[in-house]
């Protein structure tokens, strides 16, 4: 899936825009009536995952 299919799918399921709060490729999408986090999806380089899977 990529990230414009899960946008879309967000979008769809529970009328939430993307917001780049870093001004980055990162991404956060909010519950739209508490403006709380529901999603964070983030660039993270590989070498930081070493060992998690």
């Amino acid at each position: 899936m990529t990230r414009q299919e899960v946008f879309s799918w967000c979008k769809q399921q529970y009328g939430t825009e993307p917001e780049y709060p870093w001004n980055d490729w990162n991404v956060v999408l909010r519950h739209t009536d508490n403006q709380k986090w529901n999603a964070l999806i983030m660039e993270v380089p590989g070498r930081n995952l070493k060992g998690l899977v």
